[in-house]
């Protein structure tokens, strides 16, 4: 049951938010046991947010919960993949971009 929601300050096209969705669908995969057909997703433009005492950069922040346990090395390669994403769809600079992700042991659907 992995939830992704995608904060960013930039103006979200359509075209750029089925990119991400498709992207994000990906990535998910590389984390043991999840795939694009459990993954709820959120993605929200236009968003006030400053980054280091500014407002005028391009930044994201994407946070990402999980039922269950994940591996450090699973969860770097989805970074990194989550990361290179938003940097070509978004053109976000990857020290822009925060990303947590959340392992939650009880997950109630």
């Amino acid at each position: 049951m992995p939830m992704i929601q995608l904060t960013t300050n930039v103006t979200v096209s359509d075209s750029a938010k089925a990119k991400l969705a498709a992207g994000l669908g990906e990535a998910i995969s590389l984390l043991p046991g999840k795939n694009e057909g459990q993954l709820m997703l959120s993605i929200s433009g236009e968003n006030y947010m400053a980054f280091q005492g500014r407002d005028d950069r391009s930044v994201a922040y994407v946070s990402t919960g999980i039922a269950g346990k994940t591996d450090a090395e699973s969860c770097k390669k989805f970074g990194e993949a989550v990361i290179r994403l938003l940097g070509e769809v978004l053109l976000i600079p990857r020290g822009n971009i925060y990303l947590t992700l959340q392992e939650i042991p009880y997950w109630v659907v």
